[in-house]
């Protein structure tokens, strides 16, 4: 499904970001996917096709605090137009922020229970 968003749509969609959530192993899985610009040898740019390119992955699990990398949006991916008050022209999620987020997510969704033998 995600190469869809990323090739057929002559070109309006810059970028797909997917939050997938797993109760069950209780875990966040973050993606941000582009189109990768970059023309291949041997291809013509008659026959370049849409090619989506994974550009950012993390996981944040319910009970790690989270020490990786920031995850960053590039304003313009956002926006036809780029508005001047986002600083730095882009969004950027801290890793405080990304463990805030994830704390959040799991107070929605009670602890599973074990199951006694």
């Amino acid at each position: 499904m995600l190469p869809f968003w990323i090739t057929n749509n002559d070109g309006r969609t810059r970028i797909v970001i997917v939050l997938s959530v797993n109760r069950r192993d209780r875990r966040i899985l973050v993606k941000q996917w582009e189109e990768d610009t970059k023309i291949r040898p041997n291809r013509s740019i008659a026959n370049y096709s849409r090619i989506p390119r994974l550009m950012q992955s993390l996981t944040l699990n319910v009970s790690v605090t989270y020490e990786g990398l920031p995850f960053e949006i590039p304003a313009e991916k956002l926006y036809d137009v780029l508005p001047e008050n986002i600083p730095g022209g882009e969004f950027l999620f801290t890793p405080d922020y990304l463990n805030a987020f994830n704390t959040n997510i799991w107070a929605g969704f009670p602890q599973r229970q074990q199951r006694q033998q």
